[in-house]
């Protein structure tokens, strides 16, 4: 807005120029709205949007600002992911110069491989399912019931891209994140379900409120090169 103001102050001021000064001022415009046409043109090649089809760089990201950035510490390496027989936990191992199979022990917040990311939570690696303003993982767990025998639960966890901060689609955290579209949020309380109803409904219905804010709410992720 300022710099179309600017533009025509120059304009008025220079109206009583010869015609000399005119054509000079014409030439200095003309540059001056193609750098600012190429600058917006960079911009918006230089900022993808972050849904399903974005593809990640394959490598470590030891950070949640590497991720939002598409930007590993350390691109490129191959991870092999195990499960621990006894504690269940997920181990990482890489292949060095030499072609011999290392453990990772480092710091990971999450890696890519084939474009595709894994977020690590609570020493487990979750593919990112649903990319968005609210990306989603899921995570399975066993529950042994003497009664009812053994049950595969799935949980399902939000990643909030404005802050990094991970929670179930059942927290605050969801509602936190639904309250920034206001418009939205009215619909939100307005219709929500009884906290009675089983989680399944419940589970539903905010997902159902999830797809709508991503739609709404697009974000955009800055590429380098």
């Amino acid at each position: 807005m300022n710099q179309i103001i600017s533009v025509s102050i120059t304009l008025n001021m220079n109206l009583h120029l010869s015609k000399s000064n005119s054509k000079a001022l014409s030439k200095y415009l003309i540059i001056f709205i193609m750098l600012t046409s190429a600058s917006a043109v960079y911009s918006q090649i230089d900022s993808v949007i972050f849904d399903n089809n974005f593809k990640f760089k394959d490598g470590i990201y030891t950070s949640f600002e590497e991720v939002i950035n598409n930007d590993p510490k350390i691109p490129n390496l191959i991870l092999e992911k195990e499960i621990h027989p006894l504690c269940k936990k997920n181990i990482l191992f890489y292949y060095d110069d030499l072609n011999n199979r290392q453990k990772y022990t480092d710091s990971v917040f999450a890696f890519a491989q084939n474009n595709v990311l894994y977020i690590k939570h609570r020493k487990e690696y979750s593919q990112l399912k649903i990319k968005g303003a609210i990306s989603v993982f899921f995570k399975s767990q066993i529950i042994v019931d003497v009664k009812r025998g053994t049950n595969i639960s799935e949980d399902t966890y939000i990643l909030d891209l404005s802050t990094g901060k991970i929670a179930v689609i059942f927290s605050d955290l969801f509602e936190e994140i639904i309250k920034r579209d206001s418009v939205l949020y009215q619909d939100f309380i307005t219709d929500s379900p009884e906290s009675s109803l089983n989680f399944n409904k419940i589970k539903a219905y905010n997902m159902s409120f999830l797809f709508k804010y991503n739609a709404q709410n697009p974000v955009y992720i800055y590429m380098k090169d």
